[in-house]
């Protein structure tokens, strides 16, 4: 148990450091000539991989959550850890764009659906909803493992 704890925590500082890379390298989107192309272009193919083992790790850290609460508990606690800072960001970036962006009005039907599909925020698309359905799919995992 010790080492796997010291691979998962290695894991995630390495991918800490790469996500920063990835987002410092914002000069890899201009697509600039020469030298710059090619070491932007390094940094991105090199660290490429960290968002998917992110995932990974929350794989590997909840698959056996049912040792340590109920399926209830565990759910509430991911939709406390994603979902509500999903609606919340939503709403100021909803805010931002009717005040300072100046969108018109629409429908709650349209704002719950641009929530949903992260119209507002499109960054989320990866974080909150991949992770959401992560949760939901090792609940799935756990109820075919125990059907065993």
């Amino acid at each position: 148990m010790k080492d796997k704890k010291f691979w998962i925590s290695t894991a995630n500082v390495t991918a800490c450091l790469s996500v920063i890379y990835l987002h410092c390298n914002d000069v890899f989107w201009s697509f600039p000539k020469g030298i710059t192309w090619y070491t932007s272009n390094f940094i991105e193919t090199f660290c490429y991989w960290a968002v998917p083992v992110f995932f990974m790790i929350s794989g590997a850290t909840l698959l056996d959550y049912r040792e340590r609460y109920s399926t209830k508990e565990f759910l509430q606690k991911r939709f406390t850890r994603t979902g509500i800072p999903l609606l919340f960001w939503s709403l100021v970036a909803i805010m931002f764009s009717l005040i300072v962006r100046k969108w018109p009005t629409e429908t709650l039907r349209r704002y719950i659906s641009g929530i949903i599909t992260t119209r507002y925020i499109t960054i989320y698309w990866f974080l909150f909803l991949c992770l959401l359905c992560i949760y939901q799919f090792l609940c799935c995992l756990r109820s075919i493992k125990n059907s065993d």
